[in-house]
């Protein structure tokens, strides 16, 4: 079954030519870069209305991500809490930013 990872990255340094200023999410399972296993690169460009206050350019700032975790992540237990930590790229500066959630796993 697969699973989706969704989030929201700008760069609000960005004009309005630079789009949303972010060029790659990068996602990471259970740590981070050293760590953690790599998922993927999101795919950028989601539509996210609630970015627009920011400026008309950020509301394809949204991201996601699908997976099948049983190829990625081999076995995961019930009630497993791990974390995914998520890079995002700045296009207007280069320089990366992440962050990190815990996640409760719930295997059917």
């Amino acid at each position: 079954m697969p699973v989706t990872v969704r989030g929201t990255a700008i760069d609000r340094n960005a004009s309005p030519t630079q789009g949303t200023g972010i060029d790659r999410v990068e996602v990471h399972f259970n740590g981070d870069r050293k760590s953690g296993v790599f998922l993927g690169d999101a795919t950028l460009g989601k539509a996210d209305a609630s970015l627009a206050a920011f400026g008309s350019q950020f509301a394809s700032g949204g991201w996601e991500l699908t997976f099948q975790p049983a190829s990625r992540i081999g076995t995961l237990g019930d009630d497993q809490i791990s974390r995914v930590t998520v890079y995002a790229r700045s296009s207007v500066t280069g320089q990366e930013t992440s962050v990190f959630t815990s996640v409760l796993i719930v295997v059917p």
